[in-house]
């Protein structure tokens, strides 16, 4: 029972590394279009190229996502240590990047 559960968690922890490389080939999905697809309901894609957005639109988005993105090597251990604090004075724990 106990290899089983091992096999499992590390299927799960190896699979986002056999996903990567797929997606040089397949537009992935979102998990939004996922829950759609379960659900039944309408999924509609347009899969648009970098080349045809504005410039500005990827860098909105990681402005939005982590704003310091490019200045930390994935992890923002500033915000970290910050999420850390709010939650032991018992405050609204905030969300993290999850460009990463």
């Amino acid at each position: 029972m106990i290899r089983r559960i091992i096999l499992v968690l590390l299927l799960l922890l190896l699979l986002p590394y056999a996903l990567t490389p797929l997606y040089r080939f397949v537009n992935p999905v979102s998990t939004l279009m996922i829950g759609r697809w379960i659900t039944g309901a309408t999924v509609s894609r347009d899969w648009a190229d970098l080349g045809e957005m504005s410039p500005a639109l990827p860098r909105a988005v990681v402005g939005a996502e982590d704003a310091k993105f490019c200045a930390h090597r994935g992890i923002d251990w500033d915000s970290v240590r910050d999420v850390i604090e709010d939650a032991q004075d018992g405050e609204v724990v905030r969300g993290g990047s999850t460009i990463t």
